[in-house]
């Protein structure tokens, strides 16, 4: 504002137009001196600025002798926008910026389209493809090899082979597949044309892509859910995962089609907790949305057990830079905060703080610990925590999980088939 003054800009006409413009044209091209301090491209910038101001201004005084050269509402748009994008990118070349309004009411004699950002993979899209991990894989693999223009029928033919076997079903799948995508590390995507061959051939992963490579693992979408109050001996050795996934599955199958559908198991409570108490919450990981949705509606017989099924919704996010709940690191804009004491620093500096410190001031438990959200006696992260439990309540209530079962937004988490190693199918 003290620069406008000078230029006999002040509280009455500071909202005329005319007035502005005189101002602007005084400074004549904004070259940069020892009073006033800009780059040539902002200079360049305010300088088209006035000009169209002036022009737009003669035009609508009707001083413009040439009716020819009044603008109209289109050429104002595109004018304005160009100069926006140009004051929002000081990086544009000046040839790019309109020396005046008159030019830019023409338009460029070349004008560059933006285009449009490319939209984020629909979840129905999603649900038609299968991801193929060879990270594992030799370099050398024979299937690393394979022309991108042949990989696709070659899929189609081993998977109308697979699945063609009695022992797999004998179904017909002669061309379930549509394309083949390349990823930058060497990952591939299958997409296929229906969602019945795509759960289909998720299922049977485990099988038919260890003929592509011993090495190869595809990590599937899965949808957890949890068994309340599962008797503990339906899975006591780890070791024995794909046994217990059997007989859950064999359990069930009079009321559900859930055959070779269960990827994971994990217990939710220690294992000191459900061995005392000979059962807990058992989550089961389903490789396809509607067996979840089956279990939740008709609950699950587990060694004899009907044992209540419901969404599993994960614990919420948390932050370990303020220690609070829903949101990550890289989103905090919050100070730090000692996760152990609540004090002004980062979880990672907590030292002693003893009048006699530890040896070699390392890192002390001793002191009572205190939490950043609910001042409890206890570390923030600590899943008894009120503020905790609040926040997973939350969760629970949030849009993605308040149907109770898994929705077409709902979030799937990913796990490795390759885990529980291959079974033996009779």
């Amino acid at each position: 504002m003290a620069l406008l003054n000078e230029r006999d800009i002040n509280e009455a006409n500071k909202t005329n137009p005319h007035a502005l413009v005189k101002a602007l044209k005084s400074f004549k091209d904004f070259k940069k001196d020892s009073k006033y301090s800009l780059t040539a491209n902002w200079a360049r910038q305010l300088v088209a600025i006035t000009t169209l101001l002036e022009e737009v201004l003669r035009s609508a005084d009707g001083d413009d002798e040439d009716n020819s050269s009044l603008v109209t509402k289109g050429n104002l748009k595109w004018a304005t926008d160009s100069i926006k994008a140009a004051v929002s990118y000081p990086s544009v070349q000046s040839a790019s910026l309109p020396s005046s309004y008159a030019t830019a009411a023409h338009g460029p004699a070349s004008q560059t389209r933006t285009l449009p950002p490319k939209p984020a993979t629909s979840p129905e899209a999603q649900e038609k493809d299968i991801f193929i991990s060879m990270r594992n894989m030799s370099k050398d693999a024979p299937f690393r090899k394979i022309p991108a223009t042949d990989l696709t029928p070659r899929l189609n033919t081993l998977l109308s082979t697979y699945f063609r076997d009695p022992k797999n079903g004998r179904v017909d799948m002669p061309v379930s597949m549509c394309s083949t995508s390349h990823l930058p590390n060497g990952n591939v995507i299958l997409s296929f044309k229906s969602k019945d061959d795509t759960t289909r051939a998720r299922i049977h992963a485990d099988g038919w892509v260890k003929i592509i490579d011993e090495a190869a693992t595809t990590p599937q979408h899965t949808f957890a859910v949890v068994a309340h109050n599962a008797p503990t001996a339906i899975w006591a050795d780890p070791a024995r995962m794909a046994e217990a996934i059997r007989e859950i599955e064999d359990s069930n199958s009079d009321i559900a089609a859930l055959e070779f559908d269960i990827a994971n198991l994990a217990w939710l409570n220690s294992k000191e907790s459900h061995e005392k108490m000979g059962r807990g919450p058992l989550m089961l990981s389903f490789k396809s949305k509607s067996a979840a949705n089956a279990a939740i509606d008709y609950n699950l017989a587990i060694r004899g057990v009907m044992c209540s099924i419901s969404i599993y919704v994960p614990r919420p996010l948390q932050c370990f830079q303020c220690q609070d709940w829903g949101h990550r690191v890289t989103e905090c804009i919050r100070v730090d905060c000692c996760g152990c004491c609540a004090g002004p620093h980062a979880t990672s500096q907590h030292i002693c703080i003893h009048d006699n410190p530890c040896p070699n001031q390392q890192r002390c438990n001793k002191e009572p610990p205190k939490c950043t959200n609910c001042k409890g006696d206890h570390p923030s992260w600590i899943h008894s925590c009120p503020a905790a439990k609040t926040a997973l309540a939350a969760q629970t209530c949030s849009p993605y999980y308040h149907s109770g079962q898994y929705e077409a937004h709902t979030p799937f988490t990913f796990a490795d088939i390759a885990r529980t190693g291959p079974r033996q199918q009779s």
